[in-house]
Parts: C-alpha cells; structure tokens; sequence
C-alpha cells in the first residue's frame, strides 16, 4: 500500500453520538477516506454545513447515510435535487435537503470502517 496516499486520503475520528447505532457505536473510532467523486447512493458519509445541520445536536458535521430523493435521467436537468441523510438508529428523523445543485451539499468522506 502506497503510504504516501494513506496520509492524503485516509483519516480516523471519533463518532460522538447515537444516531448511526447499533453499526456505529458512539464513541467509535472510525476510518474514512476523503470524498472524491462517485456515487453516494446508500453509503455512509461525513458531510458538512456551513450552519447547524443536525436538528438534534446542532452540530455542522453529521455521519448518515445519503439517500438521494430525486430521481434523474441521464437526459434530464439536474438543478433542483432533494436528499435525505439517514440514521441507522429508528429514534433519529431523516434530515432532509434541496439544493439547486447536488454538489453543494459538502460530502466530506465516506465511512470505512470502525478501527475500535
């Protein structure tokens, strides 16, 4: 494995909070590799926000799952997209999000794994 590009791409956190549990314990150490491109349909991402994003805990950083509301064509305009971001943990609502562009939602990392 090329060091090099761990120490550019990778990072591990502490998850503070109960929203992705039982998957994610609180107080989980966790791996991520920063966000370059791709699909983000059903997977589990660190993204952020200029002001409170999470209703709960008024943080700016959430880790949920990124479920994309709108569906779009190959062919079709992409302006107007509507997102939820998804806990694991049932006692937690969706968050829900519009942009006039999907790539103004700050998707900062994708989840890996919990390392302890």
């Amino acid at each position: 494995v090329d060091k090099q590009r761990w120490l550019t791409e990778y990072f591990a956190t502490y998850v503070v909070g109960h929203s992705m549990e039982p998957s994610i314990p609180s107080g989980s150490l966790c791996l991520f590799k920063l966000y370059r491109g791709g699909s983000r349909q059903n997977k589990i991402f660190l993204i952020s926000a200029r002001g409170p994003l999470d209703p709960d805990t008024q943080e700016s950083f959430v880790l949920k799952k990124y479920k994309r509301i709108t569906q779009v064509a190959e062919d079709e305009n992409r302006e107007y997209v509507v997102i939820q971001l998804i806990s694991e943990n049932k006692n937690y609502s969706p968050i829900t999000l519009t942009s006039k562009n999907e790539n103004e939602i700050n998707v900062i990392a994708v989840f890996i794994e919990i390392i302890e």
